[in-house]
């Protein structure tokens, strides 16, 4: 069967990987600091906008006042570096992982800063597992200078380890503002938290000993682990066989505003989850719940998504492993080639919309589909 791992296979495979992740480093937005060098594209976050860097060179010892009326397009002088004014970035986060290609203006603020974060860090795993390859993590990025490792670590404490709730699990946006739209968002939702918990399930993998080898870092990383996994599995409610979509719901309400309602994020729970955190009879009844619902969606929708999948489109492709499932016994080819195709666009283009976002919740509902 069809896997990931056969993107890493062949001639120069992984050399369209590792430029899409580095890519991605580069261009994480990172709070301003003060007497900085800043090269040409860095992005920084101040007075809750992102500004790139468009001349280069070292920010003053204070923050400029500019910065704080700065429109999109407006320029700030910073002692002999020159930001523009690209986005906003609402709630004062400290790092923002974007959409992005290779034009400025096609950055978009993400709508989770933990998901996006998180999703990466799997992706990072998932290629380090394969290529054995870890000596790039300590080179020096396009970004401040930086370390990958140190913008990874650094992401790690501002978009995870620094956002978790009362309840154990992280919020969805950091410090609890939309950073896109400027709205208060105080929920915690389980989509995002298992995105999350498959990252720092990465990220443990990563800090082990036999790749980066930080036993600080991994203590962490443990310690996170186990409240989020702990807090995923107290949203189970056994009267509907399904998980709460967000902390705080009422368990026994069978609105789709309070159960999970998107069937691949049940599939993805149940994947990240170990064997002992259901019993066997909470897990057979999760798997038929999902399935129960998914065999609802019609065969059209699969044919449309595939289509769409042959003409670049990324759209509302994380269903596609779930519309096979509808499918029934249908044939394997057509959602293996799908997907294939899919996983293409998101590691080869220049143009990633979507991408890290919805990878993760591909990847993890087809494997609990197709059984790899």
């Amino acid at each position: 069967m069809y896997d990931i791992a056969d993107q890493f296979a062949g001639t120069n495979k992984t050399d369209l990987v590792l430029p899409y992740l580095k890519k991605q480093l580069d261009n994480v937005a990172i709070s301003r600091a003060n007497t900085q060098a800043y090269t040409l594209n860095n992005k920084i976050i101040v007075q809750e906008r992102i500004f790139e860097c468009t001349t280069a060179g070292t920010t003053a010892g204070s923050e400029p006042a500019g910065y704080a009326s700065a429109a999109i397009d407006n320029t700030v002088t910073d002692g002999t570096a020159i930001f523009t004014m690209r986005e906003m970035a609402y709630g004062s986060p400290d790092y923002i992982l974007y959409d992005t290609n290779d034009a400025v203006t096609g950055l978009a603020v993400p709508d989770s800063t933990d998901s996006y974060a998180s999703t990466l860090f799997s992706l990072i795993w998932k290629y380090t597992q394969i290529t054995g390859s870890i000596t790039w993590l300590a080179s020096d990025s396009n970004n401040r200078g930086l370390s990958y490792q140190a913008i990874i670590d650094g992401m790690y404490q501002a978009n995870i380890r620094g956002q978790f709730g009362t309840d154990d699990l992280v919020f969805t946006f950091q410090n609890e503002t939309n950073p896109g739209t400027n709205k208060a968002y105080d929920k915690k939702f389980t989509y995002d938290n298992v995105e999350n918990l498959a990252g720092l399930l990465a990220l443990e993998n990563l800090y082990g000993p036999s790749y980066v080898n930080d036993s600080t870092r991994l203590g962490q990383v443990r310690t996170d682990l186990d409240k989020i996994r702990l807090a995923i599995i107290g949203l189970y409610d056994g009267t509907q066989n399904s998980f709460l979509r967000y902390s705080g719901a009422t368990p026994g309400d069978t609105s789709k505003a309070t159960l999970i309602n998107r069937w691949e994020v049940q599939y993805a729970v149940l994947y990240y989850l170990n064997d002992e955190d259901l019993t066997a009879t909470q897990r057979k009844n999760s798997l038929d719940y999902a399935n129960a619902v998914a065999t609802g969606i019609p065969n059209w929708w699969l044919k449309r998504e595939v289509d769409a999948v042959s003409t670049g489109s990324t759209r509302n492709l994380n269903w596609l492993p779930v519309l096979y499932e509808a499918e029934k016994g249908g044939n394997y080819s057509i959602v293996t080639e799908a997907i294939f195709n899919l996983e293409k666009i998101y590691l080869q283009s220049g143009n990633l919309p979507l991408a890290i976002h919805d990878m993760a919740r591909v990847i993890a509902s087809k494997r609990q589909i197709l059984g790899i």
